[in-house]
Formats: structure tokens, sequence, C-alpha cells
């Protein structure tokens, strides 16, 4: 099956990135004895890379001289639907709170997170909901994936048609959702703005002087989406929604987007962030029969708001975040907003000084 396929692909990917980055953890104090004597031509790459790419007026930006990170991540998510479909009908459903836990990592200018849902953790109904972050962050371009899986209940909210509205509060388990995409991101003022400063998870940039930034990004997405019509109308006492079984596609999007970010600092140590980033792009529908492809285009509209506050001292940081992701869905037969909301509480330990570091 395609779908068991790409879950194990996306999972693999996982599992790389977890033991690659605990094998830079675990050789840290080698090399950190090893830089003493010669540096090695992974570190000569890093630091032509690290002068090309991501310099910084130290006005503006301080970079701490840390070269690894641990830390730990408080999640909990709101995922909402609306979907309207012909003949005026439509039908409102949204998750419980869910609160997820995970580790966070981080080398350099790369930073890695995984979160898992913690209520059903040793149940055995395995992990519902999940979340994959990997960012490479550098002051003018900064690249990152992403992947969520998540196939618990929801609520339906509401329903109505052309005669009326109408209020619901029921249960439901047929809705389940898969994305993975990855965004990059250009950074107009790069020497004097730091998105990672605000955004990462390893926190070795400091902002240390209000600036903000324009912001252009490049973005692909994969989505995959499974809704049991059949089943939600049985389960809600609906005659019918939508005039079919079941709603059973993927989602391939190219977008572009544009938006501005600033980063307040409003006291020594902290940062307030704000970004929003609204983003166009043309959607192709896949059905889940491989031989059946809309190749037709369809328009997709959406938007990225962030905020975060940030506590960032020597090797200690902590940081409160809060995502919105917002997508609109046009197709011949119905119309589809889903909106995420992320709010996570970030702590971690910055690891083994880099001597010399150039500001």
């Amino acid at each position: 099956m395609k779908q068991d396929s790409e879950t194990y692909l996306i999972s693999l990917f996982m599992k790389c990135c977890i033991y690659v980055l605990l094998f830079m953890l675990a050789i840290a104090p080698l090399n950190t004895d090893a830089q003493s004597q010669n540096e090695s031509w992974l570190d000569r790459s890093y630091q032509w890379f690290n002068n090309t790419f991501n310099t910084y007026d130290s006005t503006y930006v301080q970079k701490l001289p840390f070269k690894y990170m641990v830390g730990t991540r408080s999640s909990n998510w709101l995922d909402a639907y609306n979907l309207e479909f012909e003949d005026n009908e439509a039908i409102a459903l949204q998750s419980d709170l869910e609160y997820n836990v995970g580790l966070s990592l981080g080398y350099r200018i790369l930073s890695f997170n995984y979160n898992f849902n913690v209520a059903n953790f040793g149940s055995g109904k395995g992990l519902r909901n999940r979340q994959l972050n990997v960012l490479l962050n550098t002051n003018s371009i900064v690249g990152e994936f992403n992947y969520m899986k998540s196939d618990g209940e929801v609520n339906v909210v509401s329903y109505r048609n052309e005669d009326d509205e109408e209020s619901l509060d029921q249960k439901f388990d047929g809705l389940r959702t898969t994305t993975y995409g990855a965004d990059l991101y250009y950074y107009f003022n790069k020497k004097k703005y730091s998105n990672a400063a605000a955004y990462s998870v390893s926190y070795r940039n400091k902002q240390i002087k209000s600036a903000g930034s324009f912001i252009v990004g490049l973005s692909y997405a994969h989505q995959y989406t499974f809704l049991d019509i059949a089943r939600l109308s049985t389960e809600t006492d609906l005659d019918t929604v939508g005039n079919a079984q079941e709603l059973n596609v993927r989602y391939n999007t190219v977008s572009l987007s544009a938006g501005y970010g600033y980063s307040f600092v409003f006291a020594k140590q902290w940062l307030l962030n704000f970004t929003g980033i609204p983003s166009v792009g043309i959607k192709f529908y896949e059905s889940d029969n491989d031989e059946d492809v809309q190749s037709d285009g369809r328009l997709d509209l959406g938007h990225k708001l962030r905020m975060a506050l940030v506590y960032n001292r020597e090797k200690f940081f902590a940081s409160l975040g809060i995502n919105n992701t917002t997508d609109w869905y046009f197709t011949e037969n119905y119309t589809m907003t889903n909106s995420l909301t992320i709010v996570n509480l970030s702590v971690g330990l910055k690891l083994y000084s880099i001597q010399n570091v150039k500001k």
C-alpha cells in the first residue's frame, strides 16, 4: 500500500535523524579534545560555510560559543477542519487538545525535534499523534522539514445546510491525516535579524538589539486525508454529507510565500518575536488509486503565524512559542479549511564551548 510505504520511509528518516544526532553528542568530548590540537576537515568546512552564509552584525546578533544542545519540549495541539460541500452543506470538526512531549537535539546550525502523544504511551494503542521537525538556520537561508501524523478522535462541532445549522458535540474516530513537507525561506535583513534567535531548538544565536526582516519562501507539502463520510453520517445521525461515502485523497502543493518577522528585545536575555507569512500556491490532487491522478491544479491559499517568547542566557534557554498554520483548499466538489495551532514550551542546555568563535 502506498500509504504504508510512505509511513515506513518517514519513520526510517526520523530514526536516521535521531541516530545521527545522538552519535554527534556521543563523540562530542572526543571532538572537543581533538579541536585543541588540529581542526578536522569537517570543522574547516563548517567554518567556511559559517563565514560565507552565517555572519551577523555583532551590534544586533551575538553568536554564542556552543556546539551542541539537548532539551525537551512540551506541545499542545488543536486541529480544526471545515468542509463545505455542494448544495450548501458544511461540517466542522475539531480535535481535543492534544498533549505531546518530545526530545530536542541541536548541532551548530542544525536542530531536530521529535514529539509524540503521551496519552496513549504504553497503552498498546500506538502513538496516534506525532511530529518531527528538522531545521537548518543560517543568517539568510532557513530550511525546514516537517512531518506530522494524527489519527485520534475528533469532535463534530456543527453541521449546516441550506435550511438550518445544528450545533453538535459528538466524538468521531474516522479522520486520518498525514502531512510532510519542506520550506525554504530567504531573509533580506540577514546581518541584523536572526530567525534562529527566535525559532530554533539550539538557540546558539542571541538577538541583542531589536530588528526585523522581510521574508520570501518556496514550499512543498504532501498531505494525505481520509474522512469516512458514511461512518460520519451514521455516528452523527446525519442523512447525507456531500453525497459521498468517503473523502480519500492526497495533496501535493507547491507554493510561494512572502512575509515579515520582527524581534523585539525588551530586556536583557529576553526576546519577543512576531512573524507572519501568507502563501499562495497550486495543489495537485491524487486519488487512492495510483492510476487515477488528477493532473489539474487547484488554488491553495494559506498562512503561517508565529509568536515566540525566548529567554536565552549562556548555557540555559527556555522558550514559549505559538504557531498557527491555516490552509484553504478548493476543488470542484468541496472546499476544505484546515487550521492547526501548536503551543510549545521548550527548555534545554547548550554544551561544549567552542574557543575563539567568530562573532
